[in-house]
């Protein structure tokens, strides 16, 4: 829950990313951990401590920049 991690359709488990919220220019890495979303238009699922680190807990979704490392 409070660990760096996303799931993600397509990329290989294990991959780090770098996650930018654009919003407040925040930015933190992450490991993909496990696999989804499964909601359409949604391209990545956050654990609860990588969306506090870029302060999108109050709206529980929002737009981010993801590079793969």
């Amino acid at each position: 829950m409070y660990a760096n991690t996303i799931a993600h359709k397509d990329l290989p488990l294990g991959t780090k990313v770098e996650l930018k919220n654009p919003r407040t220019g925040q930015t933190t890495t992450a490991v993909v951990t496990d696999r989804g979303p499964y909601v359409a238009g949604r391209d990545v699922d956050l654990s609860y401590g990588l969306a506090r680190k870029l302060s999108m807990v109050e709206d529980g979704v929002d737009s981010l920049i993801m590079r793969v490392l």
